[in-house]
């Protein structure tokens, strides 16, 4: 790759040159390769998503030569990783007597050779190996149409979104992203250059590989994605749709035999290291994306509303605050032509992830920001058609920086922290955005269910093993609830034991009465505020009122503050009087 860009200084070659706007590119992705070599993931508190599942798998193919789940793996789990060794997340299937590790192969094969090298920091160097590939593709196509300056747009891509911080986590996203990017870079490489003003933006057609071998890539690539959702079998649509006019049938069938012949390599790799057609041969929908179990449609009117709300500036999961470069990248796009398709399928994929995934279209606890999005994003890198004013670079840049400047400040931390919340999203993020009341796979504390109740609880709490309706507040706070019911809530009640503090603050919602015990504890009523939301849940069609509580406690002292919650609603009331 360097030695492509080295290859010619002069604009009008062909060639990029190394140019200042290439060197930031390489300074950038060096300087994220040395984050990857140095990571020290030792002392997180445990795995987020399912990273335990894919750096397992990826184990036992390097050292075992196959993927069944045995006494060998739970050692080696448990002498990688101590504390948070533990058979949760590890996505196991189990065939006749053998039980085998059952995540997307692809990823698990590329792996392989860097875990067995170095198994803490392997994932991390992979990652930045597939961003690096992906942004480099990105930016040689980019550069027939804006010329110079595409290196730079790029990187404002990667690292003006969250996209950057999937680096640090040992989950396939990616190489999903990767897959995406390479294949419409592939898809729309052989395309006519802009003849523009400035002649040192020309370059010369791509001779790359003829379209035989370019389609059957870009067919191969696409599966990539799709075998991790089925959604994403959308992209085969712009895809098909890049084809030449000239060579349309031949291209095509290009395209179809990439995707069978990458399905039936991936089918006998996997007999292969299990020794079993029963581990390769699916039973059921779930079988082949375990993505859809436990999902199900609910078409009501408030809950689309809500959700695309979240889906476009969500506190945690919002497309803007989080891939805000995906403003500029249509901005770039002249209308028309085949990139129209590509819009309008990335458009409606993500239109049916909020469909057919209302209470988890994010991605799940292994989400920065909304994973499901990042091959989607990537897809648009390749939209734009024509040259990018640098004025609109700086104020993207200035306006993702507002929400991404925890994620650039300490890009390597454990996603969530101490308080309970996606760090990426704290400040302004958690300040002004609505929180996703839908989400049931958002980070929490603890949940409770009392009767017709739900609450979940975030902030620097604890939920004591069996504690029933009781929490515990590490000093000063702050925390939230949000509380669900299908019923108007009058107040929340929350009574503290004797050593706790006298004086609380409600940030959200209303302090009412307080009541001093003679034991020395202390009562407080949080009227409840205006809902928040209200849409069903995962557990109910019927509609719940949501509404959210915020408190601290500013007289509290080092230590821990146990209380209880119970709920007050107009309908009981109503029963005592």
């Amino acid at each position: 790759m360097v030695a492509k860009l080295l290859a010619s200084r002069d604009g009008k070659s062909g060639g990029f040159g190394l140019g200042k706007e290439w060197v930031v590119w390489l300074a950038l992705f060096a300087l994220l390769l040395v984050a990857a070599v140095t990571l020290r993931t030792e002392d997180w508190p445990e795995w987020f998503g399912d990273e335990a599942g894919y750096l397992l798998q990826a184990e036992s193919v390097a050292r075992d030569l196959d993927l069944r789940y045995t006494d060998r793996d739970r050692e080696r789990l448990v002498q990688r990783h101590g504390h948070r060794a533990g058979d949760t997340g590890l996505g196991l299937v189990q065939k006749g007597e053998a039980v085998f590790l059952d995540q997307p192969l692809a990823h698990s094969l590329l792996l392989a050779p860097f875990v067995r090298l170095a198994p803490q920091r392997g994932a991390a160097v992979l990652n930045v190996l597939l961003l690096t590939v992906a942004a480099w593709m990105a930016a040689r196509t980019l550069a027939r149409r804006m010329g110079t300056l595409a290196p730079l747009v790029v990187v404002l891509f990667v690292f003006g979104s969250v996209t950057f911080r999937y680096v640090f986590l040992a989950l396939p996203d990616l190489l999903v992203l990767a897959a995406a990017v390479t294949a419409f870079a592939l898809a729309y490489g052989r395309e006519e250059p802009v003849a523009t003003e400035s002649p040192e933006i020309y370059r010369a057609p791509d001779e790359g590989w003829s379209p035989l071998w370019r389609w059957l890539a870009v067919g191969a690539l696409l599966v990539v994605p799709s075998v991790h959702h089925p959604l994403y079998l959308g992209l085969f649509v712009p895809a098909a749709v890049a084809t030449p006019k000239a060579e349309r049938q031949r291209s095509l069938a290009s395209l179809f035999a990439g995707a069978v012949a990458i399905l039936v390599l991936g089918a006998l790799a996997k007999w292969m290291l299990t020794g079993s057609w029963a581990a390769v041969l699916p039973t059921s929908l779930d079988d082949i994306w375990p993505v859809l179990a436990g999902e199900r449609v609910v078409l009501d009117g408030n809950l689309i509303g809500w959700n695309l709300v979240y889906f476009l500036a969500g506190r945690s999961v919002g497309a803007l605050p989080y891939f805000l470069p995906v403003l500029l990248a249509l901005g770039g796009w002249a209308g028309g032509g085949r990139r129209s398709t590509l819009v309008l399928s990335v458009l409606a994929i993500g239109v049916l992830f909020v469909l057919a995934a209302p209470f988890n279209f994010f991605g799940g606890p292994g989400a920065i920001g909304n994973r499901w999005l990042l091959p989607l994003y990537g897809a648009l890198w390749l939209v734009p058609t024509r040259r990018l004013h640098w004025g609109w670079m700086a104020v993207t840049a200035a306006l993702a920086g507002l929400f991404l400047w925890p994620s650039w400040t300490a890009p390597r931390a454990f996603p969530v922290g101490p308080d309970g919340n996606y760090r990426h999203s704290a400040g302004l993020a958690r300040r002004f955005l609505p929180y996703e009341t839908s989400q049931r796979e958002l980070p929490s504390i603890g949940e409770l269910r009392q009767d017709v109740f739900w609450l979940r609880a975030t902030g620097r709490l604890t939920r004591p093993a069996g504690g029933g309706d009781r929490f515990e507040l590490e000093g000063k706070g702050p925390t939230e609830f949000l509380v669900a019911t299908p019923t108007p809530l009058v107040a929340l009640h929350l009574e503290f034991g004797p050593t706790s503090p006298g004086k609380i603050v409600v940030t959200q919602g209303r302090l009412g009465d307080t009541v001093f015990r003679p034991d020395g504890g202390v009562g407080f009523d949080l009227f409840a505020p205006t809902p928040r939301a209200r849409h069903p849940m995962w557990w109910s069609d019927e509609r719940q009122n949501l509404y959210f509580f915020q408190f601290g406690l500013p007289e509290a002292e080092v230590g821990t503050h146990a209380f209880a919650v119970s709920f007050a609603t107009w309908k009981d009331l109503e029963e005592e009087e």
